[in-house]
């Protein structure tokens, strides 16, 4: 750590100490800190996404795009980190539709940004029902 980055440290303990309401704030503050003071540190190349970007064919760009407009989402919504009901159906229902058209487990769960075996999980719910 630097001198100044030091003294920001001592601060925002100082503000803590003389009001304990704070410490939200506080954490949050030293949680910046220290970020950037690893991130100098670390030699490590910034994360990149863990689900490569492959291109999409016709027949599975139309099978998305139904199920995108039925559901009234957009690609980048379903493909997303979110898990709200109608965005979990929706990759559902696109799970079973490319199941149906013969695709394999890694291709659908590349067309959705999920992994395989999530794709596995969902189909075996279906047979379930």
């Amino acid at each position: 750590m630097t001198p100044d980055e030091r003294e920001i440290l001592q601060d925002i303990l100082v503000e803590y100490i003389e009001n304990p309401r704070k410490m939200g704030t506080c954490i949050k503050d030293i949680e910046t800190l220290f970020r950037s003071v690893h991130q100098r540190w670390s030699k490590k190349p910034p994360r990149k996404p863990t689900h490569k970007s492959t291109p999409i064919d016709n027949e599975t760009k139309k099978i998305i795009d139904t199920i995108c407009n039925r559901y009234d989402i957009t690609y980048e919504e379903l493909t997303g980190n979110r898990r709200s009901a109608h965005l979990i159906t929706a990759r559902e229902q696109i799970c079973f539709a490319m199941n149906r058209a013969g695709y394999n487990y890694s291709q659908i769960g590349r067309a959705i940004n999920r992994h395989a075996s999530t794709v596995i999980h969902t189909l075996n719910k279906e047979t379930e029902e």
